[in-house]
Order: C-alpha cells, then sequence, then structure tokens
C-alpha cells in the first residue's frame, strides 16, 4: 500500500513545534512518513538570525524523527513551485501550512499561495492552521557576518577581525546590534565540525577553550 506522507511547511521558526506535532498526528493516522520543509531568502540566509531560526528548526524536527529539507528561494523561483517539487519528490499527499498574521508568508498564503499549490499539484490536501498571532518577526540581534580568524598564541586563543600570519582558523563574526564593542557570536567550522564562539569585549568566552584546544593540537599535529 502506498504511504500518504505528509509536507510542513514551515515559515516562521516561532511556529514549528505546533506545525510539526499537527504533521506528526497526521503520519501515525496514515502511517507514513513527516516531512519538513523550509524555503528561506538567499537575501538574508546566511546572517545569524537565520541560522540560529534554522537551527531552532531543525532541533524540532529531529526531536519529532521527521525529515528535515531547508531550501533557497531563488531568483525565477516561487514558493509553491519549491512546495510542489518538494512534495512530487517525497510522494506527498498530504500538505500542512501555518497561517502567521504579519508574517512575511501572511500574504502569500491569503492571496495565491493555495491556488498555485493546487496548479502545480493533482489530489494533493492542502490544509492551512491558524498560529499565534504573537509569532511575527522580531527585530534582528545581529549585524551581517564579516570575516573574523582565531588563532594560538603562547598558549591563549586569540580572537581577530584581521588575517593574521600564523596558523589559524577562519569564520563569519555576527556583532550584536546595540554595541561599539566587539561583542557578538563567531561561527567556525573547527576541524570539519561547526562551532558558535562567543566573544565578549574582543576575547573569546573561557567556555570554549577546550574545543579549541583540541582543535589547534589536531591542527599542529600536536598530541592532546
Amino acid at each position: 500500500m502506498k504511504k500518504e506522507n505528509v509536507l510542513v511547511c514551515i515559515a516562521n521558526y516561532r511556529n514549528a513545534a505546533a506545525l510539526i506535532e499537527r504533521g506528526m498526528t497526521e503520519k501515525k493516522a496514515f502511517k507514513s512518513d513527516c516531512i519538513v520543509l523550509h524555503v528561506y531568502s538567499t537575501e538574508d540566509g546566511d546572517s545569524m538570525d537565520k541560522i540560529e531560526e534554522r537551527d531552532h528548526i531543525q532541533r524540532w524536527a529531529d526531536e519529532y524523527n521527521a525529515t528535515m529539507v531547508f531550501r533557497p528561494l531563488r531568483k525565477g523561483e516561487t514558493i509553491a513551485g519549491i512546495i510542489g517539487d518538494t512534495a512530487t519528490q517525497y510522494d506527498v499527499n498530504h500538505i500542512i501550512i501555518g497561517q502567521a498574521i504579519q508574517s512575511r508568508w501572511d500574504l502569500i498564503v491569503h492571496g495565491s499561495l493555495v491556488n498555485d499549490l493546487f496548479h502545480e499539484l493533482d489530489e494533493v490536501d492542502v490544509t492551512i492552521y491558524k498560529v499565534s498571532r504573537s509569532n511575527v518577526a522580531k527585530e534582528p540581534e545581529y549585524d551581517k557576518g564579516i570575516s573574523g580568524w582565531v588563532y594560538r598564541e603562547n598558549g591563549s586563543f586569540i580572537f581577530s577581525l584581521g588575517e593574521p600570519s600564523c596558523k589559524c582558523y577562519q569564520g563569519t563574526f555576527y556583532q550584536l546590534i546595540h554595541t561599539d564593542f566587539t561583542t557578538g557570536i563567531f561561527k567556525v567550522q573547527l576541524n570539519g565540525e561547526p562551532h558558535i564562539l562567543h566573544i565578549i569585549l574582543g576575547d573569546i568566552h573561557p567556555q570554549h577553550e577546550e574545543a579549541l584546544k583540541e582543535a589547534f593540537n589536531q591542527m599542529e599535529g600536536h598530541v592532546s
């Protein structure tokens, strides 16, 4: 018997838990799989706030053992088209969309998205759920990312906005908006693993020392 898979479309990360839970209810009813889709703009896809929002959605998808799909909205594409492609790829028969007042998807949901989906897909149920009016976009906390580096000097780990001449790890620094100090978050790959380091007044928070020590020891060929 063919599965009637469920696709949950998440526009606002604050609605992730409620919508995924509804998707899981349908998954159990149809004995099928649940796929979670989040479409994001390429213009702000790399901002720290958007990365954290996607991480939030991913955590809820993992919590419910749902398949997570992230798709950038590229020039010439439509959200309905991406939803349709994803539904076809995963043999989806039921689509769940959250109607978030004052969200970026609000006008799309009220306008042509559902009609566009009917043109994209045949014999697919589309359900729109009301979500909390308080779940609206908040002001960004961080500036857009700029390049940053972390290196080791005399046993200490140094964060710099200028590239050092010694061995180092390069990443992206997101400064808190309402400060003139070098305070924010530094996203970096340490030996292939993603890490987020907290930078306070230009210094790396001590909680990251062990992870940095291990990463630099591996880079330099030392034994931990």
